[in-house]
């Protein structure tokens, strides 16, 4: 391949039946292959090699960062992108990355992770960013135990800009059958549990840990989590818009909806673009029965579309999704005017 070199970096255990479509996904963009086992009980290292990967051994010590750096001390190109087993470039996308690594002021991109939920791959998914595509420099190390992330180390070293690319990466382990298969939930929120107990002033952990409690639907919980940091962070932070977000999910889920429309009126006038805080805003206003209001909200996403590719959005927030709840709204008013038309009894 002409110009800069790109390593691919992929931690796995068990995961011989989705490493061949990652590594498919990836090869044409890619000069080398490196795949870092943590303990598979599967033929995971077999096919790994059999794909061409430089395969290693890492001993799993309960932490995401340790893993992807033993992956980055091994790498030996000039640029890495780095993914899950249980991920795959899209196929159009594939081209673009050459023409990224071309960016000699660029030290590292942010990718479009599509993450899909339910059942099977669809309609349904949330959209999110992370940096995975990044220049191999030693001082670019990954933090963290778990939600782990390499940009804080890029960013403090200052050496070039991040930016997002239009690459977009398909995510297939937050679908039913794997993420239950695997007991995901449980996992990280006992990983999130030891890291915050090591590190309580940690906001970002306190933040992963109160997202992973809503998973389990304990509302109660997380918002003892998130409550706090929304004190500590600034709107400046990248993860403040999703903070406001699960904590008005939070307030509504639990039956706060003062409290839910609250934050969620504070969080449009910070992000009116962010089309997922209308949605839950829309549906705030409906619950109290405030017709006007949620009509307007749900008009509003209709508007927008899907966000900025910086913001993290479920599926339809700016199509299907308010249009059902401009149905439901429509539906709930009939109803009330029946009744109210209705003769009453003497």
């Amino acid at each position: 391949m002409d110009g800069a070199t790109l390593s691919l970096c992929i931690i796995v255990k068990d995961e011989a039946a989705s490493l061949p479509k990652c590594v498919a996904s990836a090869r044409a963009a890619v000069d080398e292959i490196i795949v870092v086992d943590t303990g598979s009980s599967d033929n995971t290292v077999a096919v790994a090699r059999e794909l061409g990967a430089a395969v290693y051994n890492f001993a799993w010590r309960d932490s995401f960062s340790e893993a992807r750096n033993y992956a980055l001390s091994r790498a030996t190109r000039e640029w890495i992108l780095m993914l899950d087993a249980d991920e795959e470039v899209d196929a159009a996308a594939v081209g673009q990355i050459g023409r990224l690594l071309a960016d000699t002021a660029c030290e590292g991109y942010y990718l479009r992770i599509r993450s899909y939920i339910g059942r099977a791959a669809g309609r349904e998914y949330l959209d999110d960013c992370r940096l995975s595509l990044f220049r191999n420099r030693p001082e670019y190390r990954y933090e963290g135990a778990i939600h782990e992330t390499v940009a804080a180390a890029i960013e403090r070293v200052g050496a070039g800009r991040t930016t997002v690319a239009d690459v977009l990466i398909h995510h297939y382990g937050y679908l039913n059958d794997i993420w239950l298969r695997k007991d995901k939930t449980n996992r990280n929120v006992t990983l999130l549990r030891k890291s915050v107990q090591k590190t309580p002033g940690d906001g970002y952990l306190r933040y992963c840990l109160g997202s992973e409690l809503i998973g389990q639907n304990d509302f109660a919980a997380a918002l003892g989590f998130l409550l706090p940091v929304a004190g500590e962070w600034t709107p400046r932070n990248p993860r403040y818009s999703d903070l406001i977000k699960k904590i008005g999910m939070c307030y509504l889920a639990s039956g706060r909806i003062g409290d839910g429309r609250d934050i969620l009126e504070r969080g449009t006038e910070l992000y009116p673009d962010y089309t997922d805080l209308w949605l839950l805003l829309g549906q705030a206003y409906l619950m109290q029965s405030r017709y006007y209001q949620a009509e307007k909200c749900f008009r509003r996403c209709l508007q927008l579309k899907q966000p900025p590719a910086w913001y993290i959005s479920l599926s339809g927030a700016g199509s299907y999704l308010p249009c059902l709840e401009l149905a439901r709204m429509k539906s709930r008013q009939a109803e009330s005017l029946t009744a109210y038309l209705q003769p009453q009894a003497v």
